[in-house]
């Protein structure tokens, strides 16, 4: 926080925009390890643990600064956590019955919510090329990840009820996340979700009994990777951006899922998927420089 503070307002803004574009290309990975992972240990449980283990960190590490916390941080804590649940429930369990390239795109989704829910919140009009840029990536992660014929299944759908609550959850974090400490509502947002999930996998799941090897480094993976480090630093970063681009370099994340999905699965790139590449690319240029990027200057 304090390497922040000696920052002007154009280098905060590009360090979190980094951070998060970092963020996305660990949850990349996270699509691919979850989905061996699911194979063996159920969603609920599998977010359970992330989720407990990431509170518990952070309860250990933070506590001078936890001990602080007031009402209204357990009330926004609350909210954003009861999203997160909701997202990552939808994602994991979606992702258990369809494909990590439809899993990974309808996720990405949640890119066309945020301005609107941030829109209703802060009564800012998103600007034009946040619109444009929310509709080249949602354009792009298409032809990246869709290969084949688009259905929605039963993967499908559930996955897309989480991109609603993804959506919910970044926009209010948009809000909120500028007018209190960011590391406590990172640590009630990871302790709320725990809590969730251990109350849905005892209710509806059954535990995993076989922990092998394999399992073991998928959820230290999962759990420090795609967990730790990503929600401390997106939540942190988003106290320094926009809802509208954070969301857009969120999304990014289903590109680099399919770059590591064929680099460590052997799966291949079609011309589909260098056409989604160039507009993501695109997406981010807008969302980081304007539209005017792409218009012939006067000389």
């Amino acid at each position: 926080m304090n390497f922040f503070k000696n920052l002007s307002n154009r280098k905060k803004i590009l360090f979190a925009d980094i951070s998060i574009l970092f963020s996305a290309i660990l949850w990349g990975g996270d699509y691919i390890v979850a989905k061996s992972a699911l194979d063996v240990i159920p969603p609920g449980f599998m977010n359970a643990i992330r989720f407990s283990i990431c509170a518990l960190l952070m309860l250990i590490f933070l506590w001078n600064r936890i001990k602080k916390m007031s009402l209204s941080d357990i009330y926004v804590g609350v909210i954003t956590g009861v999203m997160m649940f909701g997202g990552f429930i939808g994602q994991t369990t979606g992702l258990k019955y369809t494909t990590v390239g439809n899993n990974a795109f309808i996720t990405s989704a949640y890119v066309i919510i945020v301005p609107f829910i941030a829109w209703f919140l802060t009564r800012e009009r998103p600007k034009r090329n946040s619109f444009f840029a929310v509709f080249l990536t949602v354009l792009g992660i298409g032809f990246l990840t869709l290969q084949g014929s688009f259905s929605i299944s039963r993967g499908d759908g559930i996955t897309l009820i989480g991109a609603v609550f993804f959506g919910l959850e970044l926009a209010l974090l948009g809000k909120y996340a500028k007018k209190m400490d960011v590391l406590i509502l990172a640590f009630l947002e990871a302790a709320v979700a725990g809590i969730l999930f251990w109350i849905y996998a005892f209710s509806f799941e059954t535990a995993p009994v076989m922990w092998d090897q394999n399992l073991i480094l998928s959820m230290v993976y999962i759990t420090f990777f795609g967990s730790v480090i990503t929600h401390i630093t997106v939540t942190v970063a988003l106290k320094y951006t926009t809802s509208s681009r954070g969301a857009v370099l969120c999304a990014t994340e289903a590109l680099f899922g399919v770059f590591l999905a064929a680099i460590f699965l052997g799966e291949r790139l079609y011309l589909n998927g260098w056409i989604g590449s160039a507009l993501i690319l695109a997406a981010v240029l807008v969302s980081e420089l304007g539209i005017g990027l792409f218009k012939r200057k006067n000389i």
